[in-house]
């Protein structure tokens, strides 16, 4: 893994280098952003593509003295070849007003996690662990996915455990326009109706879980359970002309959705919370919870051939 940190300070690049030393096999830190975007086009990470140990992931803060992190995200994201290299943004101690509209833009942009620049090593460290999960998984079942993309056209599937949605998210975001994307958000999705909705750990339970490390025991706990043994999270794909559609139901009492579809700051240094804002603006056209939240409707536009949907 090839960490960028772009950050004006020495004195947090030094010890954002300290507290990552052992997560990355290079690391460069930067305090200029031009300096940064001429590093990531010339890096020879391959941006999440393939395996994790080759993946670049930058770390910026927002608050940059040359150019802003949001100016150095949008000046990387006008380059296909960089559309999805995993940022993660770095806030300073401002006015929550500012973190309001600096978030949202930063997660508009791509970037997979928001944290502040105050000094957490362990929170640096769960978020640069979660994405080296993630590109290991994308790797895995890339290929095995890329072939039978354009026959799939209407399917259903149900999931009960967390491997089996790391399994079929691959193999719903290939029937969409753009897999790596997708991918994200409906391992989100799907992690999230299994969790929250079939084994009913809450918001604040998962975040003392996480913060423990105990977070998958619980989930293999929980599924354990003979009241639990029969649930499953049920997925419907379909193609149409106009777009790629994921409807996800699990079998809980729902949930208040409408607080999590956008960023708020009072969640902004617990480790989870900002899956369903991410997955609404980075891998969707739209997302969609229908009645009292136990089912969600995910759509992409634009399937990848068009015309194998006119059946």
């Amino acid at each position: 893994m090839h960490l960028i940190l772009v950050d004006s300070s020495p004195a947090q690049r030094a010890f954002i280098a300290s507290a990552l030393a052992d997560r990355a096999a290079r690391l460069s830190t930067l305090g200029c952003a031009d300096a940064a975007a001429g590093l990531v086009t010339t890096s020879a990470g391959n941006n999440g593509q393939g395996s994790a140990d080759g993946i670049t992931v930058l770390l910026v803060n927002c608050a940059q003295e040359e150019a802003s992190g949001l100016a150095l995200l949008r000046r990387i994201r006008a380059n296909a070849q960089f559309a999805t290299m995993p940022a993660i943004l770095l806030t300073p101690a401002v006015s929550d007003g500012a973190l309001e509209y600096l978030i949202p833009a930063a997660l508009e942009l791509g970037a997979r996690y928001a944290l502040p620049d105050d000094g957490d090593a362990e929170a640096l460290r769960f978020v640069i662990d979660a994405l080296r999960d993630d590109a290991a998984r994308n790797a895995t079942r890339a290929d095995e996915t890329a072939g039978g993309r354009r026959q799939l056209c209407a399917a259903s599937f149900a999931v009960r455990s967390l491997n089996d949605a790391k399994c079929l998210a691959p193999v719903l975001a290939a029937a969409t326009s753009r897999h790596s994307a997708a991918v994200l958000g409906i391992s989100e999705l799907l992690i999230n109706s299994i969790e929250h909705g079939n084994l009913g750990i809450s918001y604040a339970r998962k975040k003392e879980l996480m913060l423990q490390g105990r977070w998958r025991e619980e989930i293999e706990r929980r599924s354990a359970l003979p009241e639990n043994g029969h649930k499953r999270v049920r997925i419907r794909l379909r193609r149409t002309a106009d777009g790629a559609y994921i409807q996800i139901s699990d079998e809980g009492p729902g949930f208040d959705w409408r607080q999590y579809l956008e960023f708020d700051t009072r969640r902004a240094n617990d480790p989870n919370g900002r899956g369903i804002a991410v997955a609404r603006m980075t891998s969707f056209d739209s997302l969609d919870y229908l009645g009292g939240g136990n089912v969600v409707v995910a759509r992409i536009k634009a399937p990848i051939c068009s015309k194998d949907t006119k059946s």
